[in-house]
C-alpha cells in the first residue's frame, strides 16, 4: 500500500533526511494546534514542454516588467498615489537604481481552457523558493523521475553574486570587506529559508529580523552579537516596515530610509523589487496601453496580462477583486454576475482596508491527487542576468479551496524517467 501523501511515517522519514525543516506547517496554524500537512509525499510528473513554456512565458513577462519598474521611478507623486504606493515608500521607490534581483510570477496555467495569465508578482518574499529551487529534484529522485532543473541554484548562486559586488561597489569597499546578511521573520519557513540562502554566499549570516537593530552610530546590526551589516537581504516586506514602531512607539521606517539613502547600508531587491510587489502595477500597464512598451513587450502584454483596473467599473460585473498589497488571498474575492461567489480569508483589516484592483476573473486548473480535487498554481522564479529576467526555478502550488492561501500544498513535480 502506498504511503498516505499526507502523513505518514514514510513521508517524516523522507523530508526529514533531506532537511526540509517546514514540511508541516507549525501548531500555531491549527486551531486543533496539531501541525497541518504542507509538502506533499508524492512527485506529480509534468510534461517538458509545458515547463519549457512557462518559462518562456515567464522571462517574457520579466522584460515588460522591467520596462515598467523604469516607468514607476518616473511617475508623478500623484500617480504613485493612485496605483496605491503609501508616500512614505515614493523617495526609495525613485531613487533604488539597483534592478530587481528576483521575483516569483504566480501563473494560471489552464491548457484546457488556453488560458495563459500571470496574476501577480511576488518580489519581496521567501515563500515557495527553496521548494522549486532544490527540493523539486530531491523528491523526484526519490521516486524515480527526472528532476525539471539541469543545474538546481546556478542562476540563484549567479546573480546573486553580481548583485552582491553591486551594493559593495556602492559602498565604496571590497565585497571581501563587507558583512552580508540575510534576514526575514522568525518563523520556521522563512528563516530556514533565508538559512538556505545565506549558504550562496560565504561568511554571510542569516538572523531573525526581529533581532535587527538602528543605533546613534548610524548603522544596521545584529543584537545577538552587535555585528554591523553593510549588506542585507531583508525579506519583509516595505508595505509592513512603514508602519513599525520600536518599544517607545517611534517609527522605525525614517532612520532605515535615511541610513540606505546615504548608503550606510545598501538592501538587495529592496525599493526595485517593492515597486513590482504592488498589485496596482498590472492595472498601471494595461492603462499605458501598448503604445508605451516595446513592440516584444506589448505582445507579451496582450497574450499574457490579464484586464486588470483600479475601478471593478472597467471590468464588469464579474471579477476577482484583492487588496494592492494582498497576500496568501487575505481579502481576497470573486464576484460573478454582481455576486460574491468565493473569498480568501478576509480576517485581516490589514487587507480589507486597503484599496483593491480589480482582475478579470480567471478559471484555474484542477488535479486530482489522493482522490481529491485541488486548485491548481504555478510559481515561477526570474533572476535579473545581464540586463534580462532569466526564468529558472518552478513549481506547483494545490489548494483545496479556489483561492489559494497560506495552507495550500506544495506539489512537488518532475519528468518521466528516462
Amino acid at each position: 500500500m502506498a504511503a498516505d501523501i499526507f502523513n505518514s511515517p514514510d513521508r517524516d522519514r523522507f523530508f526529514k533526511s533531506i532537511d526540509f525543516r517546514w514540511y508541516d506547517l507549525p501548531p500555531t496554524s491549527n486551531p486543533d494546534g496539531i501541525p497541518t500537512p504542507y509538502a506533499l509525499y508524492h512527485c506529480q510528473e509534468v510534461a517538458q514542454e509545458v515547463v519549457a513554456e512557462l518559462r518562456a512565458a515567464s522571462a517574457a513577462v520579466g522584460q515588460v516588467l522591467l520596462e515598467t519598474w523604469q516607468i514607476l521611478r518616473e511617475m508623478e507623486d500623484e500617480d504613485l498615489e493612485y496605483y496605491g504606493f503609501p508616500e512614505s515608500t515614493w523617495n526609495i521607490i525613485r531613487w533604488d537604481a539597483m534592478p530587481p534581483w528576483c521575483m516569483r510570477l504566480d501563473w494560471c496555467w489552464n491548457e484546457q481552457t488556453e488560458t495563459y495569465k500571470v496574476i501577480e508578482v511576488n518580489s519581496q518574499t521567501p515563500s515557495f523558493w527553496y521548494e522549486p529551487t532544490i527540493g523539486n529534484g530531491l523528491v523526484a529522485q526519490h521516486f524515480g523521475l527526472q528532476s525539471v532543473d539541469a543545474e538546481p541554484g546556478a542562476l540563484l548562486a549567479k546573480t546573486l553574486q553580481v548583485q552582491l559586488q553591486q551594493a559593495a561597489q556602492q559602498l565604496g569597499k571590497p565585497l571581501s570587506q563587507c558583512q552580508v546578511g540575510f534576514t526575514a521573520l522568525n518563523n520556521p519557513e522563512d528563516l530556514n529559508t533565508m538559512n538556505w540562502l545565506s549558504s550562496y554566499h560565504a561568511g554571510s549570516k542569516a538572523f531573525p529580523l526581529e533581532q535587527m537593530r538602528l543605533d546613534n552610530r548610524r548603522r544596521v546590526y545584529d543584537s545577538a552579537d552587535d555585528r554591523q551589516i553593510d549588506i542585507l537581504i531583508m525579506w519583509y516586506p516595505l508595505e509592513w516596515l512603514i508602519l513599525d514602531t520600536d518599544s517607545q512607539g517611534e517609527e522605525l521606517w525614517p532612520e532605515l530610509e535615511r541610513l540606505i539613502l546615504d548608503k550606510k547600508v545598501v538592501l538587495i531587491n529592496f525599493g526595485s523589487a517593492f515597486s513590482l510587489q504592488s498589485k496596482g502595477v498590472f492595472a498601471l500597464i494595461r492603462d499605458m496601453g501598448l503604445g508605451e512598451f516595446s513592440p516584444a513587450a506589448a505582445a507579451t502584454i496582450q497574450r499574457y496580462f490579464p484586464k486588470t483596473a483600479v475601478d471593478e467599473i472597467e471590468i464588469g460585473d464579474s471579477y476577482f477583486a484583492k487588496p494592492i498589497f494582498g497576500r496568501q488571498g487575505e481579502g481576497a474575492v470573486a464576484v460573478i454576475d454582481g455576486k460574491e461567489a468565493f473569498a480568501g480569508n478576509c480576517a485581516d483589516p490589514f487587507y480589507t482596508e486597503q484599496p483593491y484592483v480589480y482582475q478579470e476573473l480567471l478559471e484555474f486548473p484542477t488535479t486530482s491527487v489522493a482522490g481529491a480535487e485541488m486548485t491548481e498554481l504555478w510559481g515561477v522564479w526570474l533572476y535579473h542576468d545581464d540586463g534580462k529576467m532569466v526564468a529558472d526555478a518552478l513549481g506547483k502550488r494545490l489548494s483545496k479551496s479556489k483561492v489559494t492561501d497560506d495552507g495550500a500544498y506544495w506539489c512537488p513535480i518532475g519528468f518521466a524517467a528516462s
